[in-house]
């Protein structure tokens, strides 16, 4: 495990989609009463998300991705996880 850092970001994009996560959680909470915080990530995890449309579709699909080509050696770049 390395270091990790907060920054303010630029990218709408990004904001957007972390605060349609937070509003998604919210609502998954209230309809199945997931108050165990891991369930409700396992959810949000399966969550479709726009910046990885073109990629692995969502954020479960791409960790898994990246945890397989970095087992195996490939040209992932292995300090950054950009999701």
């Amino acid at each position: 495990m390395s270091e990790g850092g907060y920054a303010k970001t630029a990218n709408r994009s990004v904001l957007g989609s972390l605060t349609a996560l937070a509003n998604l959680a919210d609502y998954q909470r209230w309809l199945f009463a997931a108050d165990d915080l891991a369930e409700n990530s396992a959810l949000l995890a399966r969550t479709p998300c726009s910046p990885l449309y073109e990629r692995h579709f969502s954020p479960d699909r791409e960790v898994r991705t990246l945890a397989q080509e970095w087992a195996h050696g490939t040209d992932a770049d292995r300090s950054v996880i950009a999701i």
